[in-house]
């Protein structure tokens, strides 16, 4: 079995680095396991340029460390991400990262059968903000299964495998060490949370209907014995079903198909703004 560790922190022997090793370290003696450090790396921010709607099976155009890390999380059965929370979001790292998967999420039977884990520490209590759900993205986005998110509140590095916390870390390497698809490990036992994606980011309807944010799942709240829970509509599914990422991957060769047939008419519309010019520079 392989397994990848992927760090999203700058700071060295930090709450996250730290978290990850300590993942990897309870998984089996004989797997094999490697580690990279995204802040190390250079990956760029998206272009927005769309050619990799029209380059079916290759990379995105960007020549720089992404196809690396790419490499390495197809070449693991196993991945593991530990990033710290930056005012109320996951490290930079992290969306950096996700900011290019784009050309990759077509790709997504590659990582079928994979399994993902996440660490994520925060400062102070009540401060984790939507680091979790962001974070979500990569394993739903690629169709990886994930074995669990563990939230870990330090402040202090070390404080991350210490305590509660480092319990935490060892119960889901045992969830990670599971087979893909089984249950999650998921430690916030008195959170709603979404049955298809494990998100957090609900919106509640008046007629006591759900949908998440991050999925598009749905359904209804139910009330019971032991108090409200969510049921999900298997009718609607979510965005990430087969199905469903098919539809959006046409829906975007249409967009492009449509810009390029009225390229003429929107290069005429940018050109009524281009003399608006109240730009700033350092």
């Amino acid at each position: 079995m392989k397994v990848l560790g992927l760090v999203s922190s700058p700071r060295r022997y930090g709450n996250s680095e730290l978290a990850a090793k300590e993942l990897l370290r309870s998984l089996p003696d004989g797997w094999e396991k490697r580690m990279i450090r995204l802040s190390d790396l250079d990956l760029a921010p998206c272009k927005a340029c769309y050619a990799c709607l029209a380059r079916e099976g290759k990379s995105c155009v960007l020549r720089d460390d992404m196809d690396f890390v790419l490499e390495h999380m197809l070449w693991a059965d196993k991945i593991a991400i530990a990033a710290p929370c930056y005012i109320l979001g996951a490290h930079d790292g992290v969306q950096r990262l996700i900011g290019r998967l784009m050309p990759v999420m077509e790709r997504y039977p590659s990582f079928a059968g994979k399994q993902c884990a996440l660490a994520i520490s925060y400062g102070l209590h009540g401060w984790e903000g939507m680091a979790r759900e962001e974070m979500l993205k990569i394993p739903q986005c690629l169709g990886m299964g994930l074995a669990g998110a563990a939230m870990l509140e330090a402040i202090m590095p070390g404080d991350s495998v210490r305590g509660e916390n480092l319990q935490s870390l060892r119960e889901l390497a045992k969830a990670l060490e599971g087979p893909c698809g089984g249950e999650p490990y998921t430690p916030e036992g008195d959170t709603l949370l979404c049955p298809y994606c494990r998100s957090r980011l609900l919106t509640i309807k008046p007629d006591r209907n759900w949908r998440c944010v991050l999925c598009d799942g749905g359904g209804a709240i139910v009330e019971g014995p032991q108090g409200f829970s969510l049921e999900a509509d298997g009718q609607a599914g979510n965005r990430f079903t087969a199905e469903r990422r098919v539809g959006h991957e046409k829906q975007l060769q249409e967009a492009k198909r449509r810009f390029i047939e009225h390229k003429a008419e929107i290069k005429e519309l940018q050109g009524e703004y281009r003399q608006d010019s109240w730009w700033v520079a350092p």
